[in-house]
Order: structure tokens, then C-alpha cells, then sequence
């Protein structure tokens, strides 16, 4: 029997029997059994997978915004530019999706739990590193004008400034889910479906980056485009949970699936399919499940921590790394010391996603450490008794990002 029908209708646990057989050979499929500790605990009490598929996600954005920035300032694209137009596609959307795979985490508890952790939490470090990316970019760029400072920080309120605007997005989405609790999974994501349609009619023609300019307005925009992933993620978790589990116990097959996803969807890029409205969301599941299926596969091996470690810290890199970022593109830049675009666009993402753990582990425990941490004072009271528990994931416990 193929391994695909081995996990029935609950998440994978790695105690599934997939034992290979004689029958077995040349299936792809491995024992399951012994991905208890390799996949589903293999870095700590967190899902493996999951951390692997935010790490991925985290990378491909720092390298678009690093391979931008040098393009931009030096007129030129680079061998790293291919990326970014390959994973368009589904960059955004398998952040969103994973995002939503958790959500029944927070939106369960009590609206006080849900509000500080998933509203006011966010808010906080929006609020925060708006402020400071602005004072540092727009009062360098405008040398110190204090007016034009002021003017930024309060656009930023309602127009999310520079890369922040995911988490400026991301709380609509999480009230979104708690507010249909009760109404059938089937119409809110069909609604959640048009709503990407609509959006999607009107994407900017950009070979980089997926976003919509339906009403101007970018918040809304993007919550339109990206809200069907969210949803699939919160809805579709048990499905997503099995599916890694199957990538998991065959390998093979797996990598197979992979090969030709690639190459249908590097054929959609090419010809231009990937940004017909309805082909986008196709597109943006399919690479996001592509992205659960690497990290799957690559969950059992021990080298590949570095890549977990960044997903498990992806919103401490998310806040802050347009900072270091551009500080190496203006060394490299200025000092000529690398000619291809491609390498220093390359260069420059890996100092982008490294600084800002250094910078966090730096400030743990002192004064600077609320740049990371939300402090006591804005979070808001708890109510003892009155915070049901909610559902948990096996193997899950909050990011260190404010850790609560």
C-alpha cells in the first residue's frame, strides 16, 4: 500500500508504520518509526519542519530585499536575482500559510489572550521598529530634518513603512479567523479565495515580488492577496501535517514530486502563467507545500540547525535586518571590494540574516533588551481562570520573540 495512505486523518507523528518490505523496495519509502526523533523533535520540543519552512521563507526574503538593494544602486542584476524570481511565487504566501497552521494556538483562548498576544503584541514591535528604521533612514536620507521625520512616523500608522508591513498585516488575519469561528471552513475560505482573485487582478508588474495595488491602499491590498493562505494553513493543518509526514517517510518519491514541480513551475514563470489571477493561488500553494516538503525532508539532519535556528528567530530577523543590510551594501558598494552583483547580493543576505541574532543575543538581559522582548507594561493584564487552555500542537512552545 502506498505510504500515502498510512496517516489517516490526524498529524503525522513519526509512529506510523511505514516499515519497508520486500513489496517496499523501490517505493521511496523508509520506516517511519525512526523519524520520531529525527523530523518531528529533531530540534527540541518544536516541530523541525515547521522552523525549516519559516527559515527558508525568512532567507528568500532578506535575499530579495538584499539583491534589490544592490540592483538598485548599481543598475546591474546578478545570478541571485533568479531566485528571487523563482520563488515569487510563493514567498509571501508560505509565510502566511505557515503563520496560519498555528493560529488555532492563540485564536481558542479567551479574546483578552488573543488581543495582547496576537494584536497588541505585534503592534508593539511595529510601532517600535517603525520608529526606529524611520529616524535612522529617513533622517539620514533627509540629514536630520526633523519635519520630515515626523511626517514619516505618522504616515507609517496607516501606510506600513518599508518591510514591516507583514506584521502590520498579520493581526487582521488572526482576528479574521476568530471572529468566523463557527461558520463553515468551506465558505470563509471560498470568500478568502475571491478576495485573492479580485487582488489579484490588479498585481504590480514586478518579476520580483508578488503584491496588489487593487485600491492603493497596501495593507488591504495585501490582506486581500494574501488571506486564502493564512486561512489554508489554519484550516488545512491537518492535511499540511500529514503531507510532511508522507514527504518525510519517502524520500524518494518525495524528491520526485519536487523535479517536477520545479520544472512546472519554473515553465509558468518563464512564460509569464505564474501571474494569471487564479494561477497565482495554484501557484503560491503548491510552492508553499513544495517548501514544507524540502524542510520535511531536510528535518532529520543535524547540519541543517542553522537553517531552524533562523526560522525560529524569523521575526527578530524580519524587524531589524534592513539594518545591516544596508550598512554592508554601502561597505561593498563604496569600497569596490566585490564586482559581481550576484555575490555581493549574496554577501550582503548572509550578513542580513546573521547580525540581527547576534544583536538580540547581545541585548538579552539589559536595558536594550525590550527591542526584542515586549515588556511587562505593554502587555495587558491576565485574567487567572478565564484563559482556556486551547489546542496545542505536539512539539510546539512559543518563539523567544516576546515569549509569553
Amino acid at each position: 500500500m502506498a505510504c500515502g495512505l498510512l496517516i489517516g486523518m490526524r498529524p503525522f507523528s513519526g509512529k506510523e508504520d511505514c516499515s519497508m518490505s520486500v513489496q517496499d523496495i523501490g517505493t521511496g519509502c523508509i520506516n517511519s518509526g525512526r523519524l520520531e526523533s529525527q523530523v518531528g523533535r529533531a530540534f527540541g520540543q518544536r516541530i523541525a519542519w515547521a522552523d525549516l519552512a519559516k527559515g527558508w521563507t525568512i532567507a528568500l526574503v532578506v535575499i530579495m530585499h538584499s539583491s534589490l538593494g544592490v540592483s538598485g544602486q548599481l543598475g546591474e542584476v546578478g545570478w541571485l536575482h533568479q531566485l528571487v524570481v523563482f520563488a515569487k511565487p510563493f514567498r509571501m504566501p508560505d509565510f502566511f500559510l505557515v503563520a496560519g497552521l498555528f493560529a488555532g494556538v492563540a485564536v481558542n483562548r479567551s479574546w483578552l489572550t488573543l488581543l495582547d498576544r496576537r494584536v497588541l503584541h505585534f503592534a508593539y514591535f511595529y510601532l517600535l521598529w517603525a520608529l526606529i528604521l524611520i529616524v535612522l533612514k529617513v533622517g539620514v536620507e533627509s540629514r536630520g530634518n526633523f519635519d520630515a521625520v515626523v511626517a514619516q512616523i505618522a504616515r507609517s500608522i496607516f501606510e506600513p513603512f518599508s518591510a514591516l508591513w507583514f506584521i502590520y498585516v498579520l493581526p487582521a488575519m488572526f482576528l479574521t479567523v476568530r471572529l468566523a469561528a463557527g461558520l463553515p471552513s468551506w465558505a470563509i475560505l471560498f470568500a478568502a479565495g475571491c478576495c485573492h482573485l479580485v487582488a489579484a487582478n490588479s498585481l504590480e508588474q514586478s518579476p520580483y515580488a508578488l503584491s496588489s495595488h487593487l485600491s492603493g491602499w497596501f495593507p488591504l491590498d495585501s490582506y486581500m492577496l494574501f488571506i486564502v493562505f493564512f486561512l489554508a494553513g489554519h484550516y488545512g493543518r491537518d492535511v499540511i501535517f500529514r503531507f510532511a509526514g508522507m514527504a518525510a517517510a519517502c524520500p524518494v518519491r518525495a524528491a520526485i514530486g519536487l523535479g517536477v514541480w520545479g520544472a512546472a513551475h519554473g515553465l509558468a514563470i518563464k512564460s509569464g502563467v505564474s501571474d494569471v489571477p487564479g494561477v497565482t493561488l495554484v501557484a503560491g500553494l503548491a510552492g508553499a507545500l513544495a517548501v514544507i516538503a524540502v524542510s520535511a525532508l531536510l528535518a532529520r539532519f543535524w547540519w541543517m540547525h542553522w537553517l531552524a535556528a533562523i526560522g525560529q528567530r524569523s521575526l527578530v530577523i524580519y524587524l531589524s535586518f534592513t539594518i545591516p543590510m544596508a550598512a554592508m551594501r554601502i561597505a561593498l558598494i563604496q569600497t569596490g571590494a566585490i564586482a559581481d552583483v550576484g555575490w555581493m547580493s549574496a554577501i550582503i543576505s548572509i550578513f542580513a540574516l546573521t547580525t540581527p541574532l547576534a544583536l538580540a543575543s547581545w541585548v538579552r538581559g539589559t536595558p536594550l533588551a525590550f527591542l526584542f522582548t515586549r515588556p511587562k507594561w505593554a502587555r495587558l493584564p491576565k485574567q487567572a481562570g478565564l484563559e482556556p487552555e486551547g489546542p496545542r500542537f505536539s512539539g510546539t512552545r512559543p518563539n523567544r520573540l516576546g515569549e509569553q
